[in-house]
């Protein structure tokens, strides 16, 4: 009796051994639903996944027509102001009415006046960066307009309202003047103040409407000589530039929306 009990434990043993022995995928199916489930990883893009699709208003913003406007030609680039940019005008000035008092037997006389800032002066030399020394209004303005419309019509969207399928912008930029302009005619101090500024306005007038009001970004920097704007590669100018459109942030905020 004692050897047969010996023998049937044995054999527990052995066949109790002989299972958990057996290779992984061989296990039976009460142990194999106990191994943790693994979980294929996503595939990437391009590798028979989609990617999703590009918003189309955020990916193609409208463009912003650049207008020079009533200005002359030049304005599109940096020029500077000097005293005798003033004086020049004033002596033209004074030739003109001369002449008139000769014509008019001194029954009348001009008494039109002028702003050094509306002076053209002349191009800025050693400036070779052409982006620099492009007006601001020319290119980076009209690309932060857009953006910033692009922004507006998602909202839009988003609220259900309707949004311009136009490729062209609402609103078009004319520039202001982009010059370094002496700062006094008295001093011999040859300071220069960087002054420029920009409108954006409706591209045309809506039927029935009273026009809006422009969008107006103006901004001029603190002195500064000719020398200290040259140096380190016209370092100061290239962060005033920066300033300058940063000033036109606020205005389109608050006004880009009622242009629409």
């Amino acid at each position: 009796m004692r050897h047969r009990r010996t023998a049937l434990c044995a054999t527990l043993i052995l066949a109790h051994a002989m299972v958990f022995a057996q290779p992984a995928d061989t296990l039976p199916a009460d142990a194999s639903s106990a191994m943790p489930e693994v979980v294929a990883p996503l595939p990437a893009a391009g590798e028979g996944a989609s990617a999703p699709s590009a918003d189309p208003i955020q990916a193609t913003p409208p463009k912003v027509e650049f207008s020079r406007g009533s200005f002359r030609e030049g304005i599109e680039t940096l020029r500077i102001v000097r005293r005798e940019d003033t004086s020049r005008n004033i002596a033209v000035q004074v030739g003109l009415n001369v002449a008139l008092i000769a014509l008019t037997g001194g029954a009348a006389l001009s008494a039109r006046g002028f702003s050094k800032d509306d002076l053209a002066g002349t191009a800025v030399e050693g400036l070779d960066d052409e982006r620099l020394r492009d007006n601001p209004a020319r290119a980076e303005l009209p690309q932060a307009i857009g953006l910033r419309l692009a922004q507006l019509y998602r909202e839009r969207a988003a609220a259900g309202e309707p949004v311009p399928e136009d490729e062209q912008a609402p609103v078009r930029v004319t520039p202001g003047p982009w010059h370094l302009v002496y700062e006094s005619l008295m001093n011999d101090d040859q300071l220069f103040r960087l002054k420029w500024g920009a409108a954006i306005v409706p591209r045309a007038p809506r039927m029935f409407r009273m026009p809006k009001r422009p969008v107006q970004c103006a901004y001029e920097s603190e002195p500064a000589t000719l020398a200290d704007w040259q140096a380190d590669d016209w370092r100061r100018l290239r962060d005033e530039r920066v300033k300058a459109l940063a000033a036109c942030d606020r205005p389109l905020d608050e006004g880009l929306k009622d242009m629409l």
